[in-house]
């Protein structure tokens, strides 16, 4: 169950703030257990790693939360050229 949060359901409050972009991927929390990943098909094989269920209606895919900070990581890694030309970690 949600927790309230000044008379919002907390799920509620995570679903309208969490969105992110990471080079051609848009990210955004889908309900209180999932985040919706619209990413290249090159980075299919990504997402089918974290355990990613792919819809095809809306042409996302749909991560578990708790699944999804590895695959922010690698993201970051693979897509921004910054990180990419340097072969820095960001997990050090």
């Amino acid at each position: 169950m949600a927790r309230r949060l000044g008379g919002l359901a907390e799920a509620t409050v995570i679903d309208t703030i969490w969105r992110r972009q990471i080079g051609p991927c848009a990210l955004e929390a889908w309900g209180a257990r999932w985040v919706a990943v619209r990413c290249p098909r090159e980075l299919a094989p990504k997402m089918r790693a974290a355990g990613g269920l792919w819809e095809p209606g809306s042409r996302r895919w749909l991560i578990e939360r708790r699944r999804i900070g590895p695959v922010i990581r690698a993201l970051e890694r693979d897509t921004d050229s910054l990180f990419r030309h340097t072969g820095l970690s960001l997990d050090e």
